[in-house]
């Protein structure tokens, strides 16, 4: 696992230091509003802290966590790379802002042309994107939608090159695809860093609480 975020550190202290094989903390970027630590978590997690992002009044930014030494990290710019996120969410709904995703965890750079990303749609169902580095970019979202108010397990597991590369779950089941996947071959490299809770590096569209987050590189 290369970052765990549990928001927490066993002993009832509020930290955001990554319990991953990365060593160091998750920082914050602030833009609009503030992310703050609550004590408001799902009911089957053995935790205590989860943390907010709330949209700014201008329904466009928001905070977000960069994660530590995350900028050469889960590029998938080799055919074969593969990664795995899981989170904990609990998403309020449609923020009134013009873009209809709400980031999870990305690496997407500010023009959405490189590597990828991890969004909640305004329906609520969830959606990947990426950008190949033999041209074009692609998405598949998923069938099945998550519901307002209450928290929610979402994992994706993406591979450059396997027909079953994508998939996608809610509270452990297979959520669907929008259409079939055939394998996207190797991404364009991002040099950005790793984003929990905001879509883009500019703090556009973030998600609203999460207590837990987990990725791993395969």
């Amino acid at each position: 696992m290369v970052y765990y975020l549990p928001f927490e550190d066993g002993a009832g202290n509020s930290t955001l230091t990554n319990y991953g094989t990365v060593v160091g903390a998750a920082t914050m970027d602030n833009d609009e509003t503030t992310s703050v630590f609550s004590t408001d978590t799902p009911s089957s997690l053995n935790s205590t802290y989860s943390r907010d992002f709330p949209m700014g009044a201008n329904t466009t930014d928001g905070p977000m966590l960069i994660l530590p030494d995350s900028a050469s990290r889960l590029n998938l710019n080799t055919l074969g790379d593969a990664m795995t996120i899981s989170a904990w969410i609990k998403w309020d709904g449609e923020d009134g802002h013009t873009d209809a995703r709400q980031g999870i965890v990305s690496k997407l750079n500010s023009s959405q042309n490189q590597a990828w990303g991890f969004s909640v749609q305004n329906d609520g169902q969830l959606q990947v994107d990426w950008t190949r580095a033999a041209g074009g970019g692609g998405n598949r979202y998923t069938t099945a939608a998550i519901t307002t108010g209450a928290w929610t397990h979402v994992a994706l597991r993406y591979s450059t090159d396997s027909d079953y590369g994508i998939r996608i779950y809610i509270n452990g089941v297979d959520a669907g695809l929008s259409q079939s996947y055939t394998g996207s071959g190797a991404l364009v490299a991002s040099g950005e860093t790793i984003r929990v809770g905001a879509l883009t590096p500019d703090n556009i569209f973030p998600v609203n609480s999460l207590p837990q987050a987990e990725l791993h590189h395969l």
